[in-house]
């Protein structure tokens, strides 16, 4: 039984012992827990057997079926508190063994918490059905009462209606703690707090001594020392020796007090718990399934009103079958003899329809006199959707993994241990925390810049990113580029590293291979570079001495000898001028990627005019006219721009249409990142199908005879351009002038 819910005991073995030597029996009944103890008196009283269990339904079908509905009303009345002092009655018995009819005179008293709820009920029942037997003489009454008296638990007391003592027991004594002449000196208020209302004595003694049963609760102070307690004062008329007293029950309930605060405390806390909780609580019946009980929280959540909840039955808030699986939770718990109490999910419905997930706590509590439980519930919706997602990211990533081609790892947060690799058929796979992974994968040549990475990307909390060499599965080594990210929790502190891996030993083969061709490529060209040079530089010598040789030749002979040497000291003349002109395009063109200045801010105008000026005489014969837009800067090199321009200009001064001046104009436009220019003609054109050809070094559309030239100057043209980062093309049709674009970027 809940201590708190018990009050003091109001006998002992001893007292019983002497109840029943007067012929009386005992009953105490428990109504918070439906405990219920029968003297052996009682029981045969009732007709019933020493051994027969007993319970207060077994009570009231004892009752004589006549008495029963009035007997039943008295207690009923006395749970309500209708009888404060105590109550009697007669009634008969049934005899529910014996059948035996018996008329029995039954006295009794209700006792109650600090809530009000009835706690004990205690009852002294004594047999007098022969009404006409003789009682026992004066001397044996008078010895049974003081027996009864110094044996009773309480303290007793006898005191005339003016407040002086007559008589106490031992109990009494013992309480208060002075001797009893002592006692006898002194009067009620000497041992009653100045706290109490003592003005009030004299009304209620005069109640008493009028028949009126009274009760109250008082602070009591113990004469010796002026030390105070709770004590509960029960007040009755009694007769001794035909004056008329006033007997008072005195009990010590200072236990009972601080429990009760201990209560009130643990109400509060209770409350404040229940009522102030986030949380949605409740208090079902255990026996109905019915809503007892409910939080401000729950009404929030559910959408039900307190009334509304208290109509309810749990069968309509859980979907269906849930509730099923709940009642055969809690008859699974009573026939096992244990208490209810775990934590349950389930899905709850609201009062709008709606479904949710809840994860509900139980603790089973007593809640006025019956059994519940105590139910936490924690909508675990959202929870439960980020579960699934997250059984859905996993699956994903378990797929990722199975169809990836990349190495999938984690690490420590200090990288001390691998915690997991998934290698695929590139490195063996490990599903154990592997402290030995550098030596385990990692080349001995890259493990000292592996750790260096590492350490720069700990102390920074920074992404992980290396190309490095490792073990293949195969033993054999292979090249991997590795980027890893911390993963971090709430508090933002790093918890593990997650990390990828690309197979990139193909590819740095590739670069390799690459390397080497370009180291091959830059030798070839140096090579051919010096051979130009050495082979131009060379031939110029002999060259020059055979062209002054056939000039003079020609000067001293032409004329004198016949025609048809003429026409071959002209051809000789002409062919060494050409191979001169040759020679001097093969140089320039071996020069633009090896005798370029360092690229500066260079103006387009300046640029323009050089080019202009290096063409004065060309210009002037073919009466071109030569306009310009508004030209920008650029980053380049001015001398191979200015040949750039200038082998632009040259092309549309001397590809222009018989009879026809050259009309030329330079444009500038920005196009993205880069500067376009454009150099415009009206000249004769060019056919498409020859656009990609004319950039090719010695490629010529026209015979020397209709145009000169070595067919150089335009691949000289996109060797400039490339090297400054931009490209060159045209745009053309035969007749309708021609129009060449390069793209400078806008550095």
């Amino acid at each position: 039984m809940d201590k708190n819910n018990a009050p003091v005991t109001t006998g002992n073995d001893e007292l019983r012992t002497v109840i029943e030597s007067a012929g009386l029996g005992v009953f105490e009944f428990y109504p918070l827990s439906g405990e219920m103890r029968w003297s052996a008196r009682a029981r045969e009283q009732f007709g019933l057997s020493a051994d027969a269990p007993v319970n207060y339904n077994l009570f009231l079908v004892g009752l004589h079926p006549e008495d029963r509905t009035r007997i039943t009303a008295l207690l009923d009345g006395a749970f309500r508190r209708e009888q404060e002092g105590g109550f009697s009655a007669e009634f008969r018995t049934a005899g529910i063994e014996d059948g035996k009819e018996r008329l029995i005179a039954l006295s009794g008293r209700a006792f109650f918490n600090q809530r009000g709820e009835a706690v004990q009920l205690l009852c002294t029942t004594q047999d007098i059905s022969e009404r006409g037997r003789a009682g026992p003489d004066t001397r044996q009454t008078e010895e049974l009462f003081r027996t009864v008296f110094d044996s009773v638990y309480e303290g007793i007391l006898l005191h005339a209606p003016d407040g002086s003592i007559l008589d106490m027991n031992e109990q009494f004594l013992a309480m208060y703690r002075v001797g009893r002449e002592q006692l006898r000196k002194l009067t009620i208020a000497d041992i009653s707090s100045t706290a109490n209302p003592l003005g009030q004595l004299p009304k209620i003694w005069a109640k008493v001594m009028a028949g009126e049963k009274q009760l109250f609760e008082w602070k009591a102070k113990r004469p010796a020392d002026g030390t105070t307690f709770d004590v509960e004062v029960f007040l009755n008329r009694f007769e001794m020796r035909g004056q008329a007293v006033i007997l008072a029950a005195v009990r010590d309930i200072s236990d009972r007090k601080r429990l009760e605060e201990a209560l009130r405390l643990s109400e509060e806390r209770y409350r404040l718990l229940f009522d102030k909780s986030p949380f949605p609580k409740w208090v079902i019946d255990l026996e109905a399934f019915r809503v007892l009980e409910v939080n401000d929280a729950a009404v929030n959540h559910y959408g039900y009103s307190r009334q509304e909840f208290g109509a309810l039955s749990l069968a309509e808030i859980r979907t269906p079958g849930e509730f099923e699986r709940f009642v055969q939770w809690v008859k699974t718990c009573a026939a096992r003899g244990e208490r209810f109490e775990g934590q349950v999910q389930t899905k709850h419905r609201k009062k709008s329809g709606e479904v949710f997930d809840a994860d509900v706590r139980y603790t089973e509590i007593m809640y006025n006199g019956r059994r519940a439980g105590l139910g936490v519930i924690i909508d675990i919706t959202e929870r439960k959707r980020t579960e699934e997602a997250l059984r859905e990211s996993e699956g994903r990533y378990r797929a990722l993994i199975s169809a990836s081609s990349q190495v999938l790892y984690r690490m420590s947060p200090d990288w001390s241990a691998m915690r997991q690799l998934q290698g695929g058929s590139f490195i063996a796979d490990t599903e154990k925390p592997n402290p030995n992974w550098l030596q385990e994968y990692i080349h001995p040549d890259d493990q000292k810049r592996v750790l260096e990475a590492i350490g720069e990307a700990v102390r920074n909390g920074t992404v992980f990113e290396l190309e490095h060499r490792v073990r293949r599965v195969d033993g054999t080594l292979g090249w991997t580029f590795s980027r890893a990210v911390p993963v971090r929790n709430a508090a933002g502190e790093i918890v593990e590293w997650f990390g990828a891996a690309s197979d990139i030993t193909d590819r740095k083969r590739a670069e390799q291979e690459r390397e080497r061709l370009i180291e091959e490529l830059k030798r070839s060209n140096s090579e051919l570079q010096q051979f130009a040079y050495v082979a131009s530089h060379d031939l110029q010598e002999p060259l020059r001495t055979v062209a002054s040789y056939v000039e003079l030749l020609s000067l001293k002979y032409k004329g004198k000898i016949d025609a048809t040497a003429d026409r071959y000291i002209g051809y000789a003349v002409e062919g060494a001028n050409r191979m001169s002109e040759l020679i001097n395009d093969l140089l320039a063109y071996s020069r633009v990627g090896t005798r370029g200045k360092p690229f500066e801010r260079t103006d387009m105008r300046t640029v323009y005019e050089r080019a202009v000026a290096n063409l004065r005489r060309a210009v002037k014969e073919s009466g071109a006219r030569i306009t310009t837009a508004a030209l920008p800067a650029v980053i380049g090199d001015d001398t191979q721009l200015v040949l750039l321009m200038q082998n632009l200009i040259a092309n549309a001064v001397k590809f222009h249409k018989p009879d026809v001046a050259p009309e030329i104009h330079i444009s500038a436009e920005r196009g993205g990142n880069a500067w376009v220019f454009g150099v415009h003609d009206n000249g004769i054109g060019i056919e498409p199908r020859f656009f990609d050809r004319i950039f090719v070094i010695f490629q010529r559309l026209h015979t020397r005879e209709e145009y000169s030239g070595t067919g150089i100057g335009l691949a000289i043209c996109r060797r400039i351009v490339e090297r400054h980062g931009g490209r060159i093309w045209v745009e053309s049709n035969p007749e309708e002038g021609s129009t060449f674009y390069f793209s400078m970027p806008d550095r």
